[in-house]
């Protein structure tokens, strides 16, 4: 049962480790698909946004310094990276009792006015392969385009960002470099 437990946890952290580098790898779009846009067609709300931007707040230890163990959550995660020719990568990646992996999107946006818009949009999903009951792995699957109210912030010197959906806002901080 421990050697079983073990596995899982290896293979689960090795899922982790591949979305994570492919994500920090860059967003390797089709030309053909998306239209390059220049420097000078950035809005000045896109080049606020430019960056890595993360779920996971600022505060507080990542890692226990007695033990090496990390204290932040290892079951789930989400990031956002808005760059500067206009595209994104949404990653978001969680394990529970229902399901377990990671999907990462990426297309365009457009932020203007206090409107994000994100078009263009593939989708790809990456299943823990160790649990049959998931659906099955996909890449590149065209999603819909959507759009969310947002507004920057400033709390004790982190820039937070606040994306609104329908009936609920979540916040995300700037990854420090």
């Amino acid at each position: 049962m421990k050697k079983n437990r073990t596995l899982l946890v290896f293979l689960y952290f090795t899922l982790v480790l591949v979305i994570i580098c492919m994500f920090f790898m860059g967003c390797k779009l089709n030309p053909k698909e998306v239209e390059k846009k220049t420097e000078a067609q950035n809005s000045p709300d896109d080049k606020q946004l430019v960056g890595l931007w993360s779920k996971e707040g600022p505060y507080g230890n990542m890692v226990d310094p007695s033990t090496g163990m990390s204290t932040g959550s290892v079951y789930n995660g989400e990031w956002y990276l808005f760059r500067d020719d206009g595209t994104f990568r949404h990653v978001i990646i969680g394990c529970g009792s229902i399901i377990c992996g990671g999907v990462v999107a990426e297309g365009r946006f457009d932020a203007r006015n206090g409107n994000m818009f994100f078009t263009n949009c593939k989708e790809s999903w990456y299943p823990n392969h160790t649990r049959k009951d998931q659906k099955a792995s996909y890449r590149d699957k065209p999603a819909d385009s959507e759009q969310a109210s947002y507004h920057l912030e400033v709390k004790e010197g982190t820039e937070i960002l606040v994306l609104g959906r329908q009936n609920y806002f979540e916040s995300y901080y700037r990854a420090k470099q």
